[in-house]
């Protein structure tokens, strides 16, 4: 649901700042893209460690990974997450809104 939050917001913001809809359209593409792509990439290596079938990988995951996960800061999590920065969607919402 961010994504697509922020996939609106900057599509808004792309639009409104572009001469015409076809240079919004590949500003909007070329700046969602690459961020996209990092939070696709991302879930599929999450998704392959989920699947493991191996006893030996499942035990490294469940009793190596999983705690040292547990213990990050977040912080690379949610700058993943996030991926624009919060004031693009302040800008986004109807005055009064945000």
């Amino acid at each position: 649901a961010n994504s697509a939050l922020v996939d609106a917001a900057v599509l808004v913001q792309e639009l409104s700042r572009a001469p015409d809809v076809p240079t919004g359209l590949a500003a909007y593409d070329a700046r969602r893209r690459p961020k996209v792509k990092a939070v696709a990439k991302t879930s599929a290596r999450l998704g392959r460690l989920a699947e493991l079938t191996n006893p030996v990988l499942r035990f490294v995951r469940d009793r190596v990974l999983m705690p040292l996960a547990g213990r990050a800061d977040g912080t690379a999590a949610a700058r993943l997450a996030l991926q624009e920065p919060v004031e693009i969607l302040r800008g986004a919402l109807p005055a009064g809104a945000g």
